[in-house]
């Protein structure tokens, strides 16, 4: 019997020490504190805690949507664990995941949160000035107006001298078309001429022959008989 009150003793105490231990060491105060919402920048985060805390304690930073922030560097002195932002906050919510060792050599872990809501800042709307008539009736208007109109007939020269170099382009391609055409049928009649002629020569040529022929068989004929 009492072997089995001293375990539930024990038992107790082993209970009790972490308890108490994180009630010495846990967050005292915080900057931003703890489910503050605030209103301007931040790029420092703060914390004091009960006791004092060793070099190997530590911070991490994430927004509403998990991701973290970077943290330039984490200073620790005493009961103080601070860390400076690379940028300030924007306007969102934020979590606060600490990990501290205390003196008895006991990590403790914890968070917190807060929330940043920056004012939007309202930008002066642009003021537009009307033109009076005075502007418009200016020495420099009176130039506008005559650079415009020259322009404008200049313009419509060169869109002149475009249409009628347009114009005058497809004729001569029409008259070089028919030139080359005319040329085309000279020799075309050139060569079915001179095809024509060479029948007529073989004919020749050929009777020729067979005059020569026959005249040559006639003399020979008479010298036998002679």
């Amino acid at each position: 019997m009492k072997a089995i009150k001293m375990s539930f003793v024990l038992l107790f105490f082993t209970l009790l020490l972490p308890i108490s231990a994180f009630a010495h060491t846990g967050l005292d105060t915080a900057s931003p504190n703890k489910d503050a919402t605030v209103q301007k920048e931040i790029t420092t985060v703060e914390m004091t805690f009960k006791t004092t805390i060793e070099d190997l304690s530590t911070f991490t930073l994430k927004n509403d949507k998990g991701e973290e922030i970077s943290v330039n560097s984490i200073s620790v002195k005493e009961k103080e664990m601070s860390g400076q932002l690379e940028q300030p906050l924007a306007t969102g919510k934020y979590t606060v995941d600490w990990k501290i060792v205390g003196v008895d050599g006991h990590p403790i872990k914890g968070s917190y949160s807060f929330a940043v809501d920056l004012p939007v800042s309202e930008q002066p709307a642009a003021t537009e000035q009307p033109e009076t008539d005075s502007d418009a009736n200016t020495p420099a208007a009176n130039n506008n107006a005559s650079n415009g109109t020259n322009e404008t007939g200049t313009t419509g020269n060169m869109n002149t001298g475009n249409q009628t170099a347009g114009n005058t382009a497809p004729s001569n391609a029409i008259e070089q078309e028919n030139q080359a055409a005319a040329e085309a049928g000279e020799s075309e009649a050139t060569q079915e001429t001179s095809n024509a002629s060479y029948p007529i020569l073989y004919i020749a040529l050929g009777a020729g022959l067979f005059v020569v022929v026959a005249l040559i068989g006639f003399l020979i004929s008479r010298r036998r008989r002679a």
